[in-house]
């Protein structure tokens, strides 16, 4: 399937001023593509994926934009949007490598780049500065019906983070609009988006508020009235933190959500995978199956996708636990089903394997993707066109360097294996698919972590604070 437009780009560097259209050109003003080649694994069966064009944004990316949870790319008609953290060169008020700037970007019918930054004081350019919490801090954003963009950024345990944009489509023109948000007493954490057919958008966040447990709360922008407000707390249990993953809406208007639970607190592994999709015109919560689910859900509500694997219990947190640590959602257009693709740790000190999930009947249906030599890092994203599913995910301390990697499946056949950015030590994505069925790509090649070929298993994570590294955006079309 052709791309719906040209990929021949103006690319631009960003300068530290609050102005979009013509930034500080790229050195020389050359433009930095990249053309993937996808070649087939010794055996592979399944559909054969065809090329990618990749094109380096020139800009200092910052060692902290890596994330496994985020929304940090967006596509309505025909523009793009993406966001990201900036690198932000030390002053003298300002430590090496431990802030960051965080960048929107639009650009319409394959023209050039616009840039902002989530503003700021005039010392440094207009452009706020945050400081560096790899995992945490990073952004999401979404453009709703009307063009507006809003940027959730900032947020670790911490107050709102809001930005909207005051002209459609300009992402010179953000605003802290944190104030307009609901539950003002709350510390958010996570925040995840998705824009319905009619233009509106959803937010599903982690949020803390004394008195009551960390819950998971979803909040809607009716684009008619201007105005956010709280829908539900769709998941509390005492004792247990929600991590909301992903929120996605499908043709109809719904709306579908998945999270995991932490026992006791914060922990890099968690469990019971959920998920819930929710119907704006009637506020009915309901599980894949259509059974109404009381709200809010807890770990004993028919909602849990991934059940404890053997040998994996439900409080354990820690770095080598079973469990899962990321996951992401995708709806079969035309049908509304979800699918899920996540990382999953099936025994204690084992290798994260990539899975995938999908509602059948009465049940969901679990099978592994990719579960092979090496570890990966917790990025990976799915899209489905009706026919083929797209997982994503990018491996670690691989031989090559090769890491981020599409495993593609038809309705029959296996999954087949391909790398969509050979020579790229990419550490985290994000994917979200266009209409046409192409998947608009976010690749993140930030400062590689020591390589030790005779431990395939070993599991590093790029420094971070550390050196800064390069966005990658692209197509993959089907």
């Amino acid at each position: 399937m052709e791309s719906p437009r040209s990929r021949s780009r103006d690319l631009v560097v960003l300068g530290g001023m609050r102005t979009s259209g013509q930034i500080r050109a790229a050195a020389g003003g050359i433009a930095l593509i990249a053309l993937t080649s996808l070649v087939p694994d010794a055996g592979a069966t399944g559909p054969v994926v065809g090329a990618a064009i990749l094109e380096a944004v020139p800009t200092a990316l910052d060692s902290s934009n890596q994330a496994g949870w985020w929304t940090p790319l967006d596509e309505l008609g025909d523009d793009e949007i993406i966001a990201f953290n900036q690198d932000v060169p030390p002053t003298a008020d300002s430590p090496p490598a431990t802030e960051h700037h965080v960048v929107v970007g639009v650009r319409s019918g394959g023209g050039a780049w616009r840039f902002g930054c989530l503003p700021g004081s005039a010392v440094d350019g207009g452009c706020a500065r945050f400081v560096d919490d790899c995992g945490h801090r990073q952004p999401s954003v979404r453009m709703d019906g009307e063009g507006n963009l809003h940027v959730f950024a900032g947020m670790h345990n911490s107050v709102w983070g809001y930005y909207r944009s005051e002209v459609p489509g300009d992402p010179a023109t953000l605003v802290d609009r944190s104030a307009e948000m609901p539950d003002q007493g709350g510390l958010i954490t996570y925040p995840v988006t998705a824009r319905t057919p009619n233009g509106d958008i959803y937010l599903a966040a982690r949020v803390r508020e004394v008195g009551s447990p960390v819950n998971g709360r979803l909040y809607h922008w009716d684009r008619a009235t201007h105005t956010w407000s709280r829908v539900a707390v769709f998941a509390s249990q005492s004792y247990y933190w929600v991590y909301p993953d992903d929120l996605e809406a499908d043709d109809a208007g719904a709306v579908h959500l998945i999270w995991e639970w932490s026992y006791g607190g914060a922990g890099a592994v968690r469990h019971f995978g959920s998920y819930l999709r929710y119907e704006p015109a009637t506020g009915a919560f309901t599980n894949a199956q259509g059974t109404p689910i009381v709200m809010p859900a807890t770990t004993a509500s028919k909602v849990v996708y991934q059940p404890l694997a053997q040998g994996e219990t439900a409080v354990g947190r820690s770095s080598s636990s079973a469990g899962i640590q990321s996951a992401k959602l995708a709806i079969v257009p035309g049908r509304g089903t979800p699918m899920i693709a996540y990382r999953l740790r099936p025994r204690a000190g084992a290798r994260f394997e990539v899975r995938r999930a999908r509602a059948a009947g009465d049940r969901w249906l679990r099978e592994v993707v990719y579960a092979g030599t090496y570890d990966t890092f917790a990025a990976l994203d799915i899209t489905h066109d009706g026919e083929v599913v797209r997982v994503y995910y990018v491996k670690k301390n691989t031989r090559t360097t090769d890491q981020a990697h599409v495993a593609e499946k038809g309705r029959t056949g296996g999954f087949s294996e391909r790398s969509i950015a050979p020579g790229r030590t990419v550490e985290r994505l994000a994917v979200v698919m266009d209409p046409t069925g192409a998947d608009h790509l976010y690749l993140a090649d930030l400062a590689e972590p020591v390589r030790d070929p005779d431990r395939p298993i070993r599991s590093e994570d790029p420094a971070c604070p550390g050196p800064p590294g390069v966005l990658y955006t692209g197509i993959l079309s089907r």
